[in-house]
Protein backbone atom coordinates (compact mmCIF):
# COMPACT_ATOMS: atom_id res chain seq x y z
CA UNK A 1 0.00 0.00 0.00
CA UNK A 2 1.15 3.54 -0.64
CA UNK A 3 1.78 6.17 1.43
CA UNK A 4 -1.48 8.62 2.31
CA UNK A 5 -4.16 6.38 0.42
CA UNK A 6 -6.53 3.84 2.57
CA UNK A 7 -7.90 0.59 1.66
CA UNK A 8 -11.30 2.81 1.48
CA UNK A 9 -10.35 5.07 -1.35
CA UNK A 10 -8.80 1.98 -3.47
CA UNK A 11 -11.97 0.48 -3.73
CA UNK A 12 -14.09 2.98 -4.49
CA UNK A 13 -12.09 3.65 -7.69
CA UNK A 14 -12.33 0.60 -8.80
CA UNK A 15 -15.64 0.42 -8.59
CA UNK A 16 -15.61 3.77 -10.76
CA UNK A 17 -13.34 2.05 -13.25
CA UNK A 18 -15.14 -1.24 -13.40
CA UNK A 19 -18.31 0.97 -13.90
CA UNK A 20 -17.56 2.96 -16.87
CA UNK A 21 -15.83 -0.23 -18.67
CA UNK A 22 -18.93 -1.89 -18.78
CA UNK A 23 -20.56 1.59 -20.11
CA UNK A 24 -18.09 1.59 -22.97
CA UNK A 25 -18.77 -2.54 -23.71
CA UNK A 26 -22.64 -1.77 -23.84
CA UNK A 27 -21.83 0.93 -26.23
CA UNK A 28 -19.58 -0.91 -28.39
CA UNK A 29 -22.66 -3.50 -28.59
CA UNK A 30 -24.97 -1.20 -29.44
CA UNK A 31 -22.53 0.54 -31.72
CA UNK A 32 -21.66 -2.94 -33.80
CA UNK A 33 -25.88 -4.29 -34.03
CA UNK A 34 -26.20 -0.43 -35.80
CA UNK A 35 -23.38 -1.63 -38.26
CA UNK A 36 -25.14 -5.24 -38.70
CA UNK A 37 -28.38 -3.60 -39.63
CA UNK A 38 -27.82 -0.81 -41.92
CA UNK A 39 -25.30 -3.77 -43.73
CA UNK A 40 -27.88 -6.32 -44.36
CA UNK A 41 -30.57 -3.33 -45.66
CA UNK A 42 -27.37 -1.61 -47.64
CA UNK A 43 -26.76 -5.02 -49.07
CA UNK A 44 -30.60 -6.18 -49.70
CA UNK A 45 -31.35 -2.78 -51.70
CA UNK A 46 -27.71 -3.27 -53.56
CA UNK A 47 -28.98 -6.84 -54.63
CA UNK A 48 -32.30 -5.19 -55.53
CA UNK A 49 -30.79 -2.83 -57.56
CA UNK A 50 -28.27 -5.29 -59.35
CA UNK A 51 -31.52 -7.43 -60.68
CA UNK A 52 -32.75 -4.57 -61.87
CA UNK A 53 -29.81 -3.62 -64.17
CA UNK A 54 -29.31 -7.12 -64.96
CA UNK A 55 -33.14 -6.88 -66.58
CA UNK A 56 -32.50 -3.73 -68.08
CA UNK A 57 -29.14 -4.42 -70.01
CA UNK A 58 -30.99 -8.23 -71.03
CA UNK A 59 -34.05 -6.23 -72.58
CA UNK A 60 -31.34 -3.39 -74.13
CA UNK A 61 -29.69 -6.67 -75.50
CA UNK A 62 -32.82 -8.06 -77.01
CA UNK A 63 -34.36 -4.79 -78.94
CA UNK A 64 -31.58 -4.36 -81.51
CA UNK A 65 -31.99 -8.34 -82.48
CA UNK A 66 -35.91 -7.70 -82.69
CA UNK A 67 -35.31 -4.53 -84.73
CA UNK A 68 -32.68 -5.92 -87.41
CA UNK A 69 -34.93 -8.83 -88.07
CA UNK A 70 -38.06 -6.40 -88.22
CA UNK A 71 -35.46 -4.28 -90.84
CA UNK A 72 -34.18 -7.47 -92.65
CA UNK A 73 -38.33 -8.63 -93.47
CA UNK A 74 -39.46 -4.92 -94.57
CA UNK A 75 -38.86 -3.83 -97.97
CA UNK A 76 -36.55 -1.25 -98.94
CA UNK A 77 -37.77 2.38 -98.24
CA UNK A 78 -37.24 5.90 -98.23
CA UNK A 79 -36.07 8.34 -94.81
CA UNK A 80 -39.55 9.52 -94.62
CA UNK A 81 -41.40 6.19 -94.84
CA UNK A 82 -39.37 3.95 -92.36
CA UNK A 83 -39.82 7.42 -90.07
CA UNK A 84 -43.74 6.95 -90.42
CA UNK A 85 -43.46 3.10 -90.15
CA UNK A 86 -41.49 3.80 -87.23
CA UNK A 87 -44.31 6.22 -85.55
CA UNK A 88 -47.11 3.36 -86.30
CA UNK A 89 -45.11 1.18 -84.36
CA UNK A 90 -44.96 3.25 -81.31
CA UNK A 91 -48.60 3.79 -81.32
CA UNK A 92 -49.52 -0.29 -81.66
CA UNK A 93 -47.12 -0.82 -79.20
CA UNK A 94 -48.82 0.53 -76.59
CA UNK A 95 -51.93 -2.05 -77.41
CA UNK A 96 -49.78 -4.59 -77.31
CA UNK A 97 -49.65 -6.04 -74.18
CA UNK A 98 -53.82 -5.70 -73.73
CA UNK A 99 -53.81 -7.90 -76.93
CA UNK A 100 -51.50 -10.42 -75.81
CA UNK A 101 -53.14 -10.69 -72.08
CA UNK A 102 -56.15 -11.17 -74.35
CA UNK A 103 -55.41 -14.01 -76.54
CA UNK A 104 -53.50 -15.68 -73.63
CA UNK A 105 -56.78 -15.61 -71.61
CA UNK A 106 -58.79 -17.07 -74.47
CA UNK A 107 -56.20 -19.84 -74.71
CA UNK A 108 -56.36 -20.75 -71.14
CA UNK A 109 -60.48 -20.31 -71.34
CA UNK A 110 -60.43 -23.45 -74.54
CA UNK A 111 -60.16 -26.86 -73.30
CA UNK A 112 -56.90 -29.35 -73.65
CA UNK A 113 -56.28 -32.76 -73.91
CA UNK A 114 -60.11 -33.33 -74.63
CA UNK A 115 -61.11 -36.73 -73.95
CA UNK A 116 -62.28 -39.13 -77.85
CA UNK A 117 -66.25 -38.85 -76.61
CA UNK A 118 -66.15 -35.38 -75.92
CA UNK A 119 -63.97 -34.60 -79.23
CA UNK A 120 -66.67 -36.46 -81.78
CA UNK A 121 -69.01 -34.75 -79.91
CA UNK A 122 -67.88 -31.04 -80.89
CA UNK A 123 -67.01 -32.30 -84.32
CA UNK A 124 -71.48 -33.18 -84.74
CA UNK A 125 -72.15 -30.05 -82.87
CA UNK A 126 -70.29 -28.00 -85.88
CA UNK A 127 -71.00 -29.94 -88.38
CA UNK A 128 -74.57 -29.46 -87.36
CA UNK A 129 -74.54 -25.69 -86.83
CA UNK A 130 -72.41 -25.16 -90.38
CA UNK A 131 -75.39 -27.16 -91.93
CA UNK A 132 -77.94 -25.15 -90.36
CA UNK A 133 -76.71 -22.10 -91.48
CA UNK A 134 -76.32 -23.12 -94.73
CA UNK A 135 -79.96 -23.90 -94.97
CA UNK A 136 -80.73 -20.37 -93.39
CA UNK A 137 -79.39 -18.46 -96.12
CA UNK A 138 -80.41 -20.56 -98.63
CA UNK A 139 -83.64 -19.82 -97.63
CA UNK A 140 -83.34 -16.22 -97.04
CA UNK A 141 -81.79 -16.12 -100.64
CA UNK A 142 -84.79 -18.07 -101.86
CA UNK A 143 -87.30 -15.56 -100.47
CA UNK A 144 -85.87 -12.13 -101.02
CA UNK A 145 -85.56 -13.45 -104.92
CA UNK A 146 -89.49 -14.10 -104.59
CA UNK A 147 -90.17 -10.90 -103.42
CA UNK A 148 -87.89 -9.54 -106.63
CA UNK A 149 -90.04 -11.03 -108.67
CA UNK A 150 -93.41 -10.72 -110.06
CA UNK A 151 -96.55 -12.47 -109.74
CA UNK A 152 -96.50 -13.93 -112.97
CA UNK A 153 -92.70 -15.09 -112.92
CA UNK A 154 -93.12 -16.18 -109.29
CA UNK A 155 -93.27 -19.83 -108.19
CA UNK A 156 -93.71 -21.56 -104.94
CA UNK A 157 -91.12 -21.79 -102.40
CA UNK A 158 -90.05 -25.04 -101.07
CA UNK A 159 -88.94 -24.74 -97.36
CA UNK A 160 -86.59 -26.65 -96.61
CA UNK A 161 -87.11 -28.70 -93.56
CA UNK A 162 -85.10 -28.47 -90.18
CA UNK A 163 -83.17 -31.00 -88.09
CA UNK A 164 -85.30 -31.93 -84.60
CA UNK A 165 -83.25 -33.84 -82.14
CA UNK A 166 -85.04 -36.64 -80.52
CA UNK A 167 -84.71 -37.79 -77.32
CA UNK A 168 -85.94 -41.08 -77.07
CA UNK A 169 -85.98 -43.20 -73.85
CA UNK A 170 -86.08 -47.34 -73.95
CA UNK A 171 -85.92 -49.06 -70.55
CA UNK A 172 -82.87 -47.10 -68.97
CA UNK A 173 -81.62 -45.69 -71.76
CA UNK A 174 -81.56 -42.71 -73.59
CA UNK A 175 -80.83 -42.51 -77.29
CA UNK A 176 -80.51 -39.31 -79.46
CA UNK A 177 -81.93 -39.08 -83.05
CA UNK A 178 -81.39 -36.27 -85.99
CA UNK A 179 -84.51 -36.18 -88.15
CA UNK A 180 -86.42 -34.13 -90.33
CA UNK A 181 -89.23 -32.01 -88.44
CA UNK A 182 -91.46 -33.25 -91.46
CA UNK A 183 -90.38 -37.07 -91.53
CA UNK A 184 -93.26 -39.64 -90.22
CA UNK A 185 -93.05 -41.66 -87.20
CA UNK A 186 -93.66 -44.60 -89.37
CA UNK A 187 -89.89 -43.80 -90.87
CA UNK A 188 -88.55 -42.50 -87.09
CA UNK A 189 -89.62 -46.01 -85.44
CA UNK A 190 -87.66 -48.05 -88.38
CA UNK A 191 -84.92 -46.11 -87.68
CA UNK A 192 -85.02 -47.03 -83.80
CA UNK A 193 -85.75 -50.52 -84.47
CA UNK A 194 -82.10 -50.41 -86.51
CA UNK A 195 -80.57 -48.79 -83.65
CA UNK A 196 -81.96 -50.91 -80.56
CA UNK A 197 -81.79 -54.49 -82.87
CA UNK A 198 -85.66 -55.27 -82.88
CA UNK A 199 -88.66 -55.54 -85.03
CA UNK A 200 -90.24 -52.22 -85.51
CA UNK A 201 -93.23 -53.82 -84.80
CA UNK A 202 -91.95 -55.07 -81.36
CA UNK A 203 -92.04 -50.94 -80.08
CA UNK A 204 -94.63 -48.30 -79.62
CA UNK A 205 -93.93 -44.73 -79.09
CA UNK A 206 -95.60 -42.60 -76.49
CA UNK A 207 -95.63 -38.92 -75.51
CA UNK A 208 -97.30 -37.74 -72.36
CA UNK A 209 -98.85 -40.82 -71.66
CA UNK A 210 -100.45 -41.04 -75.20
CA UNK A 211 -99.74 -43.25 -78.33
CA UNK A 212 -98.11 -41.65 -81.27
CA UNK A 213 -99.81 -42.17 -84.36
CA UNK A 214 -97.33 -43.28 -87.27
CA UNK A 215 -98.56 -41.47 -89.63
CA UNK A 216 -97.80 -38.25 -87.46
CA UNK A 217 -94.90 -36.04 -87.40
CA UNK A 218 -92.32 -33.89 -85.24
CA UNK A 219 -93.73 -30.61 -86.76
CA UNK A 220 -97.36 -31.45 -86.23
CA UNK A 221 -97.25 -33.01 -83.11
CA UNK A 222 -94.92 -29.43 -81.93
CA UNK A 223 -91.96 -31.76 -80.82
CA UNK A 224 -88.82 -30.28 -79.72
CA UNK A 225 -85.60 -30.96 -78.49
CA UNK A 226 -86.03 -30.57 -75.06
CA UNK A 227 -89.66 -33.10 -74.79
CA UNK A 228 -89.11 -37.01 -74.03
CA UNK A 229 -90.34 -39.65 -76.23
CA UNK A 230 -90.80 -43.24 -74.17
CA UNK A 231 -90.24 -46.41 -76.39
CA UNK A 232 -92.13 -48.95 -74.93
CA UNK A 233 -91.30 -52.73 -76.08
CA UNK A 234 -94.32 -54.19 -77.28
CA UNK A 235 -95.22 -57.98 -78.67
CA UNK A 236 -98.11 -58.27 -80.90
CA UNK A 237 -100.49 -61.22 -80.28
CA UNK A 238 -99.96 -64.15 -82.35
CA UNK A 239 -102.43 -64.19 -85.54
CA UNK A 240 -102.17 -68.08 -85.64
CA UNK A 241 -103.35 -68.24 -81.89
CA UNK A 242 -107.15 -68.02 -81.42
CA UNK A 243 -109.35 -67.55 -78.21
CA UNK A 244 -111.94 -70.43 -77.18
CA UNK A 245 -114.40 -69.88 -74.51
CA UNK A 246 -116.48 -72.80 -73.31
CA UNK A 247 -119.12 -72.75 -70.25
CA UNK A 248 -120.82 -75.73 -68.76
CA UNK A 249 -125.13 -76.66 -68.55
CA UNK A 250 -125.28 -75.36 -65.45
CA UNK A 251 -123.55 -71.92 -65.89
CA UNK A 252 -121.39 -72.55 -62.87
CA UNK A 253 -117.87 -72.98 -64.71
CA UNK A 254 -116.75 -71.23 -67.66
CA UNK A 255 -112.83 -71.68 -69.23
CA UNK A 256 -110.28 -69.84 -71.72
CA UNK A 257 -108.44 -71.68 -74.24
CA UNK A 258 -106.08 -70.55 -76.44
CA UNK A 259 -106.04 -72.80 -79.33
CA UNK A 260 -103.72 -72.83 -82.59
CA UNK A 261 -105.42 -72.78 -85.92
CA UNK A 262 -103.40 -75.35 -87.50
CA UNK A 263 -103.83 -77.81 -84.38
CA UNK A 264 -107.22 -80.38 -84.68
CA UNK A 265 -109.98 -79.54 -82.43
CA UNK A 266 -110.04 -83.20 -81.46
CA UNK A 267 -107.31 -82.74 -78.95
CA UNK A 268 -108.61 -79.24 -77.69
CA UNK A 269 -112.25 -80.97 -76.85
CA UNK A 270 -110.15 -83.56 -75.19
CA UNK A 271 -109.10 -81.27 -72.82
CA UNK A 272 -111.94 -79.40 -72.21
CA UNK A 273 -113.80 -82.59 -71.43
CA UNK A 274 -111.36 -83.14 -68.65
CA UNK A 275 -112.39 -80.02 -66.98
CA UNK A 276 -115.86 -79.40 -67.72
CA UNK A 277 -118.81 -82.21 -66.37
CA UNK A 278 -119.51 -85.26 -68.24
CA UNK A 279 -122.74 -83.82 -69.65
CA UNK A 280 -121.15 -80.75 -71.93
CA UNK A 281 -122.94 -82.40 -75.02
Amino acid sequence: MMEGYSDDEDSSVEEIFSGRADKIIQSQHEAFEKLLTEGTEENAEKEQEDIMIKIREKLERKQPSRKAKAGASLPKKSKEEVSSARGRRGRSKRNTKVEVQEIESKEEVLPLNLPAKAKKRLKKLELKTSRQGKRMDQLNQRILSAFNTTEEDSACIDIIEQEVNLKIRYLYEILRLDVNENESFATIVSKVAKLLKIKSSEIVMCLDDKTIDLNATPFSMNIKSWNIIDCIPYKPPDENNFLIKMQSNDNKKKIDIYADKVLKLTEKVFIICLCLPINVF
